[in-house]
């Protein structure tokens, strides 16, 4: 159920707000920074008894996001591995952010022991920008992470869906917790449990989910 206090945006209303923000003298930087850090804190919360955290990271912002969250984690104690699902990254502020990770921050390509080894998962490969089908690599690591008894979490929203449409492209990634910024419930519903305010610092960016998982 959405909570009914929240605003819903399409992807261009989210993009005009952000830019609004950063019109008004905030900066995107900033904005990924508040975000990725107001996620990771509320997951610490969340998640006391998960240790060993594995980030996948698109090469956008949606994969900066992660990185800030994987730098926050780590400067908690976490051990953290990040993956960089699309060979690396392309925007600025996630290669600012790649850089800055703590020492402690292990980058590995995606192993079949690292879907074994990791208790908490997070998504932050394409968030609201994604349209069309996954790759079959992305298919296959979604599709197994599905079956394994860990923490599922997205950011924005999970990869695969659509955020305008509710496109499912096949073997989306499913998320016990959704990190979510003014998104379309409808979209979410088959694939998220719950969503979770992350505030970025534009105004109310807090969307409520319940929901059952299914599979594509």
């Amino acid at each position: 159920m959405m909570n009914q206090s929240a605003t819903v945006l399409t992807i261009n209303q989210t993009h005009a707000a952000e830019q609004a923000a950063v019109d008004a003298g905030s900066s995107f930087w900033q904005l990924m920074e508040t975000a990725g850090t107001a996620a990771a804190q509320d997951l610490l919360k969340r998640s006391v008894n998960s240790q060993r955290y594995w980030i996948l990271c698109g090469k956008g912002n949606n994969g900066g996001d992660g990185l800030v969250m994987a730098r926050v984690l780590a400067l908690a104690g976490k051990h953290v591995t990040v993956s960089l699902m699309q060979g690396g990254v392309s925007s600025d502020l996630a290669s600012q952010n790649l850089a800055a990770l703590p020492d402690n921050v292990v980058i590995q390509a995606p192993t079949v022991a690292l879907l074994l080894n990791h208790d908490c998962v997070i998504d932050a490969v394409f968030g609201i920008g994604f349209e069309g089908e996954l790759s079959e690599d992305l298919q296959a690591v979604f599709h197994a992470l599905a079956a394994r008894p860990c923490l599922r979490v997205a950011l924005d929203i999970p990869s695969g869906i659509h955020t305008d449409s509710g496109h499912l492209a096949a073997h989306s990634f499913q998320a016990d917790v959704c990190y979510a910024s003014q998104l379309e419930t409808r979209p979410c519903d088959a694939f998220c449990s719950s969503a979770l305010w992350r505030h970025q610092g534009i105004g109310p960016r807090h969307v409520m989910f319940a929901g059952a998982h299914s599979s594509s």
